[in-house]
């Protein structure tokens, strides 16, 4: 379990506090003072994959999120993605495809969408996770992801049984595209996640 510290600095108000004449901004400045909260995230897995990127089991706003991203000085960057345990688990289960795309290398081009537009592909030796949206016909790459070089990706990989350890949440959940409503095509395209650019329209 992580602590993370959070310092908030309250300022005086004028109305309660009025200046007092003579006194210098120097000694003013103490009716400002900075209030610590130490606030305890649930971290349950933190694993280095190397050049400064992470691998965290974590809950973030109630939901088990996987977060896979880079870090500088211990502060969280955009360069990331953060999968829910649906997207995960297709991820995992996707990686016999994703190690059979790298070892083409350059032959084929693997693009497996995870769920909420969220997709993985394979070009060259990289693997690229990100968040995609659709503003027209096709659906384009945004800056919201992270492209994995080869040997994060083999640590990311090699991690997953340790990630396992720490989702038991995981054994029993049964991804949406799995689910009994989605056993029509209908059902399917209904589906924020598995058709979230068109399943509002149907």
């Amino acid at each position: 379990m992580s602590r993370h510290v959070i310092v908030l600095i309250i300022a005086s108000n004028r109305n309660r506090h009025p200046l007092i004449k003579g006194r210098s901004l120097k000694r003013q400045s103490i009716l400002c003072r900075p209030v610590v909260y130490i606030m305890e995230s649930a971290t349950r897995c933190d694993i280095h994959i190397g050049n400064g990127r992470y691998v965290r089991v974590q809950e973030w706003k109630g939901d088990l999120r996987v977060d896979i991203r880079e870090w500088d000085k211990k502060i969280p960057t955009k360069k990331g993605v953060s999968l829910p345990l649906g997207r995960w688990k297709h991820f995992v289960e996707s990686v016999e495809t994703i190690d059979d795309a790298l070892n083409t290398k350059y032959l084929e081009f693997y693009n497996n969408h995870l769920g909420g537009n969220v997709y993985c592909t394979v070009e060259g030796v990289c693997v690229d996770i990100r968040q995609y949206w659709k503003p027209a016909d096709t659906v384009i790459p945004t800056r919201k992801g992270i492209c994995l070089r080869a040997d994060e990706y083999k640590r990311l990989k090699d991690s997953i049984p340790q990630i396992g350890q720490t989702l038991p949440e995981l054994d029993a959940f049964v991804p949406c595209y799995l689910q009994s409503d989605h056993q029509n095509q209908l059902g399917m395209l209904s589906c924020a996640e598995c058709n979230p650019n068109d399943s509002q329209n149907l």
